[in-house]
């Protein structure tokens, strides 16, 4: 089972967030959870605020996460969505082979998407 509040908090690392900025939450209260502080504020990517002291829930599966960084990793790193037919898994490639020379699996867009900028520092 994919951790979805792990993968969105080293998600949220590789971007640039302060580590003092990323918690996860309480699994007990609402189950896990990442949230980030300062979202909005000079931040690439629309969250909703959680509450008034200015958390956020940053997940990697909401579109507006995930598209732009899709974008992001195409015109800025050369990297390429694929999809295997054969393991039903997405991945992606760099075409010259210049940031790794793996492919990363992952069972959604958004996970492989998550996975190649955390792969390649969000740089």
């Amino acid at each position: 089972m994919t951790d979805h509040a792990e993968i969105s908090r080293q998600l949220a690392l590789a971007l640039g967030y302060a580590p003092e900025s990323v918690q996860l939450t309480d699994p007990a209260i609402f189950g896990p959870r990442c949230i980030v502080y300062g979202a909005g504020s000079g931040q690439p990517f629309e969250v909703a605020v959680i509450n008034e002291k200015g958390w956020s829930v940053f997940d990697y599966r909401s579109p507006h996460v995930a598209m732009p960084l899709l974008v992001w990793l195409m015109k800025e790193h050369g990297c390429e969505p694929d999809h295997s037919i054969d393991e039903r898994k997405w991945y992606f490639f760099a075409p010259n082979g210049q940031f790794w020379s793996y492919k990363s699996y992952a069972d959604t867009l958004e996970e492989a998407i998550a996975r190649a900028v955390i792969a390649i520092g969000g740089k």
